[in-house]
């Protein structure tokens, strides 16, 4: 079961990618670095390089911080301190009478110098940006190319590929992101990489993810997607009881919300083995740790679907109104198996998963499989532009409360999109948050086949 707190998602690329933007302008700085370098431009024959700007950003999104801006003379020379709140990648954008000219990906690392040089217009060359910190994080970045391009010939030499052959790619590519800590000690990209060579693994080496996890500092900023992640191959490997016992090891009295957030981990763990009894004595633990914070609130949340919403409990009653004016409720679908599937219609998730949900819908008669999908996004038009003029399956709900409404509330919805699979006896099959709609069909084929006997 996938239960996110309101702060940090379950998946540690998600959580990584978090991890990797600046802060703003209210934090005070921590990190300096000194950047400098030379742009030029290429068949210039006046040889007048001057009026580059150079920015370094926060973010590309929400409210923008300068974090430097240098201007090249006329020999395009250039060089400024930066300084910022957290060590991490930051946007570099060139640019030159008011056009944008490339955006790149920096390292700003305490202590680091970094050197920058190109010509333009670039014309597929790149922007040399060099020192040991980003020279780590452009071989991280290399090794996870290079993966995807693995990947990507995988599956389109041989669609019939087999785990093993997946699992030799994954484990090569682990090997490799381990080893950047020997390269380049001690740096961002090295940090990155070694907590992705232990996610990796688990699920394929779950043995070599535990190993590689107690190799790690207790103080890697990424501490608790690692443990995450590794607790599910404890799990695997030595049971349930080991692997709560793994995440409260790493409970430490450090970091507050580290601390909080494994706690909720526990609660997790519990609510995956259907441990009602366990997660809400956790989720209480939780909520008397950290009261006054978000993740009170998070606990409150889990006792609530630890008391009703767990795999084998009845699914909540519902009665709602579909856009033909039809009411639809939980009797309405007995002997059934069906989705309540919460969404918005802009959210790009839903989007993508759109061909598969259609998919799913068109290979099963509606009186074994339905879909009731409720839009929690108030704003009529976004809603009734998702239909306008496509023939999509099942029924659609708009419910102008959104997450407030009273489905949403019964099924504790607080990420999109969500869905929550029901069996013919009115019991739930298991909650998916986020990209989970293939987990969902897999679930549902092997119901379907276990009924008939196949």
């Amino acid at each position: 079961m996938r239960f996110l707190s309101p702060s940090l998602s379950a998946v540690v690329l998600v959580a990584l990618a978090g991890w990797l933007v600046g802060c703003g302008a209210e934090s005070t700085a921590q990190v300096s670095t000194h950047v400098s370098g030379r742009l030029t431009i290429r068949a210039d024959s006046l040889s007048d390089y001057s009026d580059f700007e150079v920015v370094i950003a926060s973010n590309l999104q929400g409210d923008l911080d300068t974090l430097a801006l240098a201007v090249t003379d006329a020999d395009g020379r250039f060089a400024v301190g930066v300084r910022a709140q957290d060590r991490g990648i930051y946007p570099l954008v060139i640019s030159r009478g008011g056009q944008t000219l490339t955006i790149e990906e920096i390292v700003i690392a305490d202590g680091d110098s970094v050197r920058v040089t190109a010509a333009f217009p670039l014309d597929g060359r790149t922007v040399r940006i060099v020192s040991k910190e980003n020279a780590a994080w452009s071989a991280y970045k290399n090794t996870k190319a290079q993966y995807n391009r693995g990947v990507l010939e995988l599956v389109q030499s041989n669609p019939d590929y087999s785990e093993q052959d997946m699992g030799r790619l994954l484990g090569q590519t682990s090997s490799i992101l381990w080893s950047l800590q020997q390269t380049y000690p001690g740096t961002f990209g090295s940090l990155v990489a070694n907590a992705e060579a232990v996610v990796m693994m688990e699920g394929w080496n779950d043995s070599l993810a535990v190993a590689r996890a107690a190799e790690m500092s207790r103080s890697h900023p990424s501490k608790v997607e690692i443990v995450r992640a590794v607790r599910r191959s404890v799990a695997r490997l030595s049971g349930q009881g080991a692997a709560v016992a793994f995440i409260r090891s790493h409970i430490d009295g450090e970091d507050p919300e580290k601390d909080a957030a494994l706690l909720a981990e526990v609660v997790v763990a519990h609510m995956d083995s259907l441990q009602q009894a366990e997660a809400i004595q956790a989720a209480r633990e939780l909520q008397a740790s950290y009261p006054g914070t978000a993740w009170k609130d998070w606990a409150g949340s889990a006792i609530y679907e630890s008391q009703n919403l767990l795999p084998g409990m009845a699914a909540p009653a519902f009665s709602l109104i579909d856009v033909n004016g039809d009411v639809i409720d939980r009797e309405a679908f007995a002997d059934q198996f069906y989705m309540l599937e919460f969404y918005t219609p802009t959210h790009p998730l839903f989007q993508e998963e759109l061909g598969l949900r259609q998919a799913i819908l068109n290979a099963l008669d509606e009186n074994v499989f339905e879909a009731i999908s409720i839009s929690v996004d108030p704003d009529s038009a976004y809603n009734e532009a998702l239909l306008d003029g496509r023939n999509l399956q099942g029924r659609f709900v708009f419910e102008p409360d959104g997450q407030e409404s009273a489905v949403a509330v019964a099924y504790n919805v607080n990420l999109i999109p969500t869905r929550i699979l029901v069996d013919p006896s009115g019991r739930i099959v298991k909650k998916y948050v986020g990209a989970a709609l293939d987990e969902l069909e897999a679930d549902l084929v092997a119901r379907l086949r276990a009924l008939s006997g196949r």
